[in-house]
């Protein structure tokens, strides 16, 4: 019995972990809605780009700032984000979406 709640238990933490994989299942999610909604839930965009062929892309930066890292008794900095981007049809509805950055997890 002890094992079971123990694995219950184990996959209850992981499953709560923050992770790429989690923010690519999101964004995967709205594919096919309309992106007032996406805009909605995360605000403003970043920039909106007008494509040629009617479509629409916005982009969104999550800017965590600097993380310094201490190796051998030196401190690397490192500039951490992540830009979401989102292409959609003439009718809003999201196509199709990309990551940019180090920092990119939900």
């Amino acid at each position: 019995m002890l094992r079971i709640i123990f694995v219950f238990a184990l996959f209850i933490i992981l499953s709560g972990c923050a992770s790429r994989a989690n923010l690519e299942w999101n964004l995967s999610s709205w594919v096919g809605h309309d992106v007032s909604g996406l805009i909605q839930h995360w605000g403003k965009p970043y920039t909106i780009s007008p494509l040629s062929n009617g479509n629409v892309s916005y982009s969104w930066l999550f800017d965590e700032g600097l993380t310094s890292t201490h190796i051998n008794g030196a401190v690397a900095k490192q500039t951490t984000f992540c830009k979401v981007t989102i292409g959609t049809s003439t009718d809003r509805l999201i196509q199709s979406w990309q990551l940019e950055g180090n920092n990119c997890k939900a």
